[in-house]
């Protein structure tokens, strides 16, 4: 059985994708992207397409409409009904993921600068329990 159109269309498209993102070219102008190598469109392009992208939101708001499928939006939401509850499913299991593990984004930069931060908090603390530790025994004196 041959494969249908709408499948060999779409194997042609990926391997375009793939050869302009290992050829280091824009996927709409065709352009060198520069040294960004995560993006696959050059810096104009991008602009240009989240610039459409964000015109796209602004309207749906104003229609009052599901960000992400045009239906009636809830009540004081950007979504559906439907879509409202998976974003709130998926914010209870980020929150949880963050709870359980506050370090996960902590790189050793930043643990060296909390370490710091912490220490010379505790100074400032003997510090000032050892002043409040004089004020007592001046006061007991009296």
């Amino acid at each position: 059985m041959a494969p249908s159109s709408k499948t060999q269309t779409s194997e042609k498209r990926l391997k375009l994708y793939r050869k302009l993102k290992e050829d280091g070219l824009c996927r709409s102008c065709r352009k060198p992207r520069g040294e960004d190598g995560n993006n696959t469109f050059c810096g104009r392009c991008r602009a240009v397409k989240l610039a459409a992208a964000a015109a796209v939101r602004k309207d749906k708001r104003a229609r009052k409409e599901c960000k992400d499928c045009s239906e009636p939006a809830a009540l004081n939401s950007i979504y559906c009904e439907k879509h409202h509850k998976k974003a709130k499913q998926h914010m209870r299991l980020y929150y949880a993921k963050t709870v359980a593990d506050p370090n996960r984004n902590l790189t050793p930069e930043k643990a060296r600068e909390r370490i710091e931060t912490c220490r010379a908090r505790i100074r400032k603390n003997e510090a000032r329990i050892a002043e409040l530790e004089e004020y007592l025994q001046g006061q007991e004196k009296m």
